[in-house]
């Protein structure tokens, strides 16, 4: 029988369907998706993105995060990427930014461990949300405080000590909120890992 790729909808054969797909997507989407995994630095430390931010994958992204379809984590993170970076990263310790808990208790799970599966062998989740908000929603100003709006737990952050830590998150812009994170958890040595690279914003103030 057909079935339609998720992504741009068009029928490809499949004798079983998805049963017997890894991913629900054409070879060309998957092929449109791949990409080189990008290296550049932020304020001395080692930043890995995946993609330039575009409507395109914010869109993947909207839809895994806001309407749950976990299966575009393979279009923002190709499979083939994904085997590198678990090549590169699988023994370091992955800390995400944080969600709020009431967005987590929404979509049923927490995104960033979904997108980035499979990636490390050891997460820690010492950050958390103490008011529940969208960093995009925030001016370039009001961006300098969002330490502010982050706790950590400090048990949590003990457990990092002398661990190869890589900071994750979803987007970045003007970094603020990897910044705060890395203040907060006393990171001196530290990689930084996003999926989305949002270069026009990257020039905000901070």
């Amino acid at each position: 029988m057909d079935d339609r790729c998720v992504q741009c909808g068009k029928f490809y054969p499949s004798v079983l369907g998805l049963f017997v797909r890894s991913v629900p997507f054409c070879k060309h989407c998957l092929q449109k998706a791949y990409e080189e995994i990008h290296v550049s630095e932020y304020k001395g430390y080692p930043l890995y993105y995946l993609h330039t931010y575009n409507e395109e994958n914010m869109g993947q992204l909207i839809s895994l995060k806001g309407n749950g379809e976990k299966w575009y984590k393979d279009l923002l993170i190709h499979p083939k990427i994904r085997q590198a970076l678990h090549k590169r990263f699988k023994d370091h310790t992955f800390v995400y930014m944080p969600s709020h808990r009431e967005d987590d208790e929404e979509r049923g799970f927490k995104h960033l461990p979904v997108l980035f599966e499979n990636i490390t062998r050891n997460e820690v989740y010492p950050l958390y949300k103490k008011v529940r908000y969208k960093q995009s929603k925030y001016t370039k100003q009001d961006r300098v405080h969002v330490r502010e709006r982050l706790g950590v737990d400090e048990e949590l952050k003990n457990t990092l000590r002398n661990k190869k830590v890589v900071l994750v998150d979803d987007v970045m812009s003007s970094g603020a909120t990897l910044e705060a994170a890395r203040e907060l958890l006393e990171l001196v040595d530290v990689e930084l890992l996003v999926c989305l690279y949002n270069e026009e914003k990257r020039g905000v103030e901070l």
